[in-house]
């Protein structure tokens, strides 16, 4: 049976919304092998201290302990980088979960609105790929662009499809390896090399999904379950049993968010309230 583990990256402005995450995990995933953190070591000492308010939140909820083990990795975030070295972290994910068959990429702004296993985000064992061409998606959300320009820099073949559709995004680990190979000898540098000669401010000059979406389709369409959203009545609705709010704006502020597969203001606080997280 292969192992799925549950990595999500947070630097310290993103705790506000991690807590939620976090205890969302705590009432509604079994199943995985481990959560890994992803963590900055320059906020060790602020995430000791959200530990510590986070247990005491856990006991008041009366929220059940987390049902797997639970790993954090601290890294020594690039200056000015922090944006692009989260995007390393992801591309080297096999790495940082090395008994990990299969990884699940989460946000901390992101939680589960009801019972999930692996499997939740599976169709015979395994991954859902799920994408949509650009071609179809820039007729809706034409800023989706710029992720098919950086992919298709970084990998040097057309990147013809968006594959952030929804998260959690799920990879085998073979496609991480292949990613970071293709980089490398298209670039004549390292992995690591290649990011660090990458823009951090908005929009980043590599989209680490979109180039591991296409590799898979490319390189291992045979490790996963492939869909195309541009085939469903309404593309921009995956039942991936799991909300996203923005981490840019604090919970408890109205935004308008997708959700269900449409826009609509939602003020994540109240989300967060009716799945009994507050």
């Amino acid at each position: 049976m292969s192992k799925t583990t549950l990595m999500i990256c947070s630097p310290e402005k993103d705790y506000r919304y991690l807590r939620y995450c976090l205890r969302s995990v705590a009432k509604f995933a079994t199943g995985f092998h481990e959560l890994r953190l992803q963590i900055p070591s320059h906020d060790h000492v602020a995430f000791e201290e959200f530990c510590r308010v986070e247990q005491k939140e856990h006991e008041r909820l009366k929220l059940p302990p987390m049902r797997f083990p639970m790993q954090v990795d601290f890294y020594d975030e690039w200056p000015n980088m922090g944006m692009v070295h989260h995007e390393l972290r992801v591309c080297e994910a096999d790495l940082h979960c090395p008994w990990a068959d299969i990884i699940a990429h989460m946000d901390p702004d992101c939680v589960f609105t009801e019972p999930v296993t692996p499997d939740s985000w599976m169709t015979d064992g395994k991954p859902n790929l799920i994408f949509e061409p650009f071609d179809s998606i820039n007729r809706r959300h034409p800023g989706v662009g710029a992720w098919r320009a950086a992919a298709e820099d970084a990998l040097g073949f057309p990147c013809l499809y968006e594959t952030m559709r929804c998260l959690p995004l799920l990879y085998c680990v073979a496609t991480y390896r292949a990613t970071r190979r293709r980089i490398e000898e298209r670039h004549r540098k390292s992995f690591e090399e290649f990011m660090k000669g990458q823009r951090n401010a908005f929009p980043q000059s590599f989209c680490e999904y979109v180039t591991l979406g296409n590799v898979a389709l490319k390189d291992h369409a045979e490790l996963y379950q492939c869909g195309d959203q541009s085939q469903s009545r309404n593309p921009d609705f995956v039942n991936n049993h799991l909300f996203q709010a923005w981490s840019h704006a604090p919970p408890e502020e109205s935004k308008e968010l997708w959700w269900k597969g449409m826009p609509m203001v939602i003020r994540p606080l109240d989300i967060y309230a009716g799945l009994g997280l507050v």
